[in-house]
């Protein structure tokens, strides 16, 4: 099979017929492509040869097409315009803003609190966040700040950010309504489940479970698919609610939530930062700044 270099021949030889063809001189092609008339001469000639056929009727003082000309100048035009097209699109990628993907409540109560500080810090570093159920799946994402367990291949090679514990928590005008002094307070109360498919997601079965209590009469009041549902809910004095915490750090009251008694469940897994591209321009300061938040106050995350 014809490698494509056999076939096409050099590509110098293209851009000095593209140039002459589109201009109708071989003059201004020169001085459009920074050469002497001479070598773009020489150029068209070596490609001609390369053909078996001319591509331009030379005259005293103009050139004009051949029909072979003109039906490779047709292709030759398209070709280029093409690669030409795909490398400004490109650069411009490589010029625009870095991309973070990550899950919505990790975005929502971790990431856009603590944002304006970064931007504050480096102001002329644009930052587009892909929030969504599985930002593993957001392909174009220079970054990804997801959750996983050890054995997860999204961790090989990760950096560890934090790892997280889920605490039951409630607003303060429920637990004056409800005062809840037990475990076994809480398992009678209202309890607001998030029923995520996923397993590393710790459900109130898990957490009486920890608790040393009876799992099987626990009955839910309410019950939602998203975890900031669950969260909105909860600020609404609906019930109490599994909270996901950063390991070590204040408990997250920003948002109106207080723990109730019980125990605080280690999450199967960690937060890890996946690098998919450092060569992008300004990607390393983003890197140290998420590594630097792991030490900053909670806010409930996944």
């Amino acid at each position: 099979m014809a490698s494509l270099r056999s076939d096409i021949g050099y590509l110098a030889w293209l851009f000095a017929f593209e140039a002459a063809g589109r201009l109708s001189s071989f003059t201004r092609a020169a001085q459009e492509l920074g050469v002497t008339q001479a070598a773009v001469s020489k150029q068209i000639l070596a490609l001609e040869a390369h053909l078996g056929q001319k591509l331009f009727h030379r005259k005293a003082r103009q050139i004009e097409l051949t029909g072979a000309g003109r039906e490779l100048l047709a292709t030759t035009s398209l070709a280029l315009g093409a690669i030409a097209r795909t490398m400004r699109d490109l650069q411009q990628a490589q010029d625009g803003p870095l991309t973070v993907a990550l899950s919505i409540p990790l975005s929502q109560y971790w990431l856009m609190p603590r944002l304006p500080d970064f931007t504050a810090r480096h102001p002329d570093i644009s930052i587009r966040i892909i929030a969504q159920d599985e930002p593993q799946k957001a392909l174009d994402a220079d970054l990804l700040v997801v959750f996983a367990s050890a054995d997860d291949p999204l961790a090989t090679g990760a950096q560890r950010l934090f790892g997280a514990t889920v605490v039951a928590m409630a607003s303060r005008e429920f637990l004056q309504a409800h005062p809840l002094r037990t475990i076994s307070d809480v398992l009678h109360a209202p309890l607001i489940h998030h029923d995520a498919p996923d397993s590393s997601w710790l459900t109130w079965r898990d957490w009486a479970q920890h608790a040393g209590a009876d799992a099987h009469l626990l009955r839910p009041t309410l019950s939602v698919s998203r975890y900031e549902d669950a969260v909105i809910a909860a600020q609404r004095h609906q019930g109490v609610v599994l909270v996901w915490c950063i390991d070590g750090q204040t408990l997250p009251t920003e948002g109106g939530l207080h723990p109730v008694p019980g125990p605080a469940m280690a999450a199967p897994g960690a937060i890890h930062l996946v690098v998919r591209d450092r060569s992008r321009p300004g990607i390393e300061e983003l890197i140290a700044w998420l590594a630097e938040q792991t030490g900053d106050r909670a806010t409930g995350t996944k």
